[in-house]
């Protein structure tokens, strides 16, 4: 759709409210001012803390026939045809502006980044892109939901063919008790899938376990020459310095450890992605209010990064360049505002009255 379009899906069948359920598969009617298609479905709630909440989010696949065994892959915006997309509810910010100005930002600064021509080439630069739907359930309307891309291989345009091509994202939040784990880059990887890292795309072998552990361990074993001199060897410096100013600017108090991307095209050098931004901008996972002064990283979920602990020390003019040359235009007040109030005017105050009725 193009934008301030609002397309609306009408979903009929049983809707599963919990992840345990696994998918359920039902029909889905899709209408917007350009589009109109109709297609099965497969459905299951989708998120970690997320899933939890009344308002739940879904992974969904859109399929030709009611057993839902031929893919019915479908273009939107500017997005390949894909089958597989998430309705992210986005609970604790009604607002729905916080993921979807993170993931906006992201991209934007990639065009700063000397990066794979597969990640250019990616919809977002590794991050998602999303537009506003309206979603009504059996009939009743269920309330705006983001139509996004989900973090999956095509999210960052790797062949699953391809044995070098890897995507991870970091699942253990780090609290207390919790900072000597393979997130924080203080432990090796276990290899198994879900031990702190999950396996977004690529093959769970000894290749991925070996590359992976090589990256921490340069991260965790080394003194500070040897670290400067091998660090580049392993990751990609200007996606983890970007990373971390990202976070530090949009106040990402879950992203420092847990929600992070490691992307990598030829089982060599890992590049950094951020996922997962409706904790952004200070907001608490219980109750929604919102604290976007905390100190990072002291005052973040995820405090104990050794990645992020040394970058600090070790390149602090480096951080300081690149986030006066990124405040410049990306992250310019500017820019936050207007690509907030972008999405803000898009849904509309009659539409963020009745989410708040619901």
């Amino acid at each position: 759709p193009g934008d301030f379009d609002l397309p609306r899906v009408y979903l009929s069948g049983v809707l599963p409210v919990s992840r345990e359920e696994g998918s359920h598969s039902m029909k889905l009617d899709y209408r917007s001012h350009s589009d109109e298609f109709q297609a099965y479905v497969t459905v299951g709630v989708q998120g970690s803390s997320s899933a939890s909440y009344p308002k739940k989010s879904f992974a969904i696949r859109l399929f030709r026939d009611a057993q839902c065994t031929e893919e019915e892959p479908h273009a939107f915006r500017s997005w390949s045809p894909q089958n597989y997309f998430v309705l992210k509810a986005n609970y604790l910010d009604h607002s729905q502006v916080r993921d979807w100005l993170g993931a906006q930002l992201w991209k934007e600064s990639a065009e700063f980044r000397d990066l794979p021509d597969e990640l250019h080439k990616s919809a977002a630069c590794g991050a998602v892109d999303a537009f506003p739907i309206k979603v009504y359930v059996n009939g009743h309307y269920n309330g705006i939901y983001l139509w996004t891309i989900p973090k999956s291989s095509w999210q960052w345009n790797m062949d699953v063919k391809n044995p070098n091509h890897a995507l991870l994202c970091a699942e253990s939040n780090s609290g207390s008790g919790l900072a000597e784990t393979p997130c924080n880059f203080r432990a090796l990887w276990s290899g198994v899938n879900g031990d702190g890292w999950s396996i977004v795309a690529g093959q769970n072998d000894d290749s991925l376990k070996g590359t992976l552990n090589a990256l921490i361990s340069c991260i965790k074993d080394t003194d500070d020459e040897s670290f400067k001199a091998e660090i580049e060897k392993y990751m990609d410096l200007t996606t983890a310095v970007d990373y971390y100013i990202h976070q530090y600017v949009i106040c990402g108090v879950d992203g420092l450890a847990k929600n992070m991307l490691l992307g990598t095209y030829d089982m060599k050098k890992w590049y950094c992605g951020a996922y997962d931004m409706d904790r952004s901008w200070g907001i608490h996972w219980e109750d929604g209010w919102a604290k976007p002064t905390q100190n990072c990283p002291m005052q973040y979920e995820e405090p104990f990064s050794l990645l992020w602990e040394r970058l600090e020390k070790l390149y602090p003019q480096l951080l300081y360049e690149r986030y006066c040359e990124l405040r410049k235009e990306v992250y310019s007040i500017a820019n936050i505002f207007s690509k907030a109030e972008k999405i803000y005017e898009w849904i509309g105050s009659e539409l963020y009255e009745e989410e708040e009725k619901i």
